[in-house]
């Protein structure tokens, strides 16, 4: 179990700086960042659909770039790009370079996660360890309960939205020194089992049979319509909070129950995985979230907002661990161009989520954009449940 352990917590570590803060920091802090007027609904919309641009770009990135020695140092870029991401965002009051900003931190965030995805994924699949797969993921969900815990933790008199994010880029910069030791010996031995293997490339390797195909293309789809729906409460779950009158406080405590809702959450789906199989396990994420999302469409309390948060946060890492392990399961190609191709449906999915919420919210409230995530949502379990196939 202790090579199981070192393997586990570099991964976590890397979740946490470019996924946990470098992409979800926005949402704790957006609040603030409406409430002192530098940025307006709409135009956060537009940053934060930068934002998944880049992650698209990033995913896109990924899937092309098939040198192992590549891959780790775009890994280690990735790493140090979204911490001084962080820290540069107070420097500017332009929606425009925010723009700019973020689309780079979603390009760090895809090339963190799908590289160290196929890292992790092949030594347990290595040590006959694959059932761990889907913990990896924590570390979005710690970096993101970290992120609003922060936040909290600051003094009255320092708390502006300018000193939100030089705190969390101050913790991001420790948790990446952390992830870069333990990553060291890992990426060494990727790079060399990447010698090793002949499908090191992968770059025509075909995705299965053509049932696994079809079952593959039905997951991916599936996965690309959760990234429209899930964003819309991702981005905007604080905003609704501070909209309904209550204070930042309540808001910033909100996006913590999503952070803190993975580890019971993946438990909890993990045992259904393995009894009813993965795919049922997915389906029914998506159901339960698409059913918690419906509660800020008929009241707009702090209640309704913590039972969509807790509907976000127990499927949010789980139904992405599951998922991602079910498309490699599925794929017959290369961890990392697997990984990819779900990525890139994933981030093609949420470029158009913050937008529309965004558009929705502006003139009908925050009612609206829950009732269109709750309804993609649904149709994302039914896509899955009748088109996709469990992994053999």
């Amino acid at each position: 179990m202790t090579s199981v352990w070192s393997l586990m917590w570099p991964g976590m570590a890397t979740l946490v700086v470019v996924m946990g803060l470098g992409r979800f920091a926005y949402t704790p802090i957006l609040p603030e960042m409406l409430q002192a007027e530098v940025l307006s609904l709409q135009a956060s919309g537009w940053v934060a659909a930068a934002n998944f641009t880049g992650y698209l770009a990033g995913a896109l990135l990924a899937t092309l770039v098939t040198s192992r020695r590549w891959q780790q140092h775009l890994l280690t870029a990735a790493l140090a790009a979204s911490v001084l991401l962080l820290a540069a965002m107070p420097a500017t009051t332009s929606p425009w370079v925010w723009s700019v900003m973020r689309f780079i931190a979603g390009m760090a965030s895809a090339l963190g996660l799908i590289y160290v995805s196929a890292i992790i994924f092949e030594r347990l699949e290595r040590l006959g360890q694959s059932a761990l797969k889907p913990w990896v993921y924590v570390g979005v969900s710690m970096g993101m309960a970290a992120c609003s815990l922060v936040v909290l933790a600051l003094p009255m008199g320092l708390a502006s939205w300018q000193t939100n994010w030089w705190a969390v880029a101050a913790l991001g910069a420790v948790v990446a020194v952390i992830a870069l030791l333990g990553l060291r010996p890992l990426q060494a031995a990727a790079i060399e089992a990447g010698r090793d293997a002949a499908v090191a490339s992968g770059r025509s390797a075909p995705i299965g049979t053509q049932h696994q195909s079809r079952a593959f293309l039905a997951a991916a789809a599936a996965y690309g319509l959760f990234g429209f729906a899930y964003v819309i409460h991702a981005t905007y779950l604080p905003a609704m909070v501070r909209a309904a009158g209550y204070p930042q406080a309540a808001a910033n405590w909100t996006w913590v129950l999503v952070g803190l809702m993975a580890i019971p959450g993946i438990a909890f789906w993990n045992r259904i995985a393995a009894r009813y199989g993965m795919r049922t396990a997915i389906a029914a994420c998506y159901a339960v979230e698409g059913l918690t999302a419906l509660a800020p469409v008929f009241s707009g309390s702090l209640g309704a907002a913590v039972m969509a948060a807790a509907g976000l946060g127990a499927v949010l890492t789980p139904v992405s661990g599951l998922a991602l392990t079910q498309g490699r399961a599925l794929g017959a190609g290369q961890a990392a161009r697997v990984v990819g191709i779900m990525t890139m449906c994933f981030g093609a999915g949420q470029i158009l989520g913050p937008i529309v919420a965004a558009y929705l919210a502006q003139g009908a409230g925050f009612a609206a954009p829950s009732a269109v995530a709750s309804l993609a949502l649904l149709s994302c379990s039914l896509l899955v449940f009748r088109f996709s196939a469990d992994p053999r």
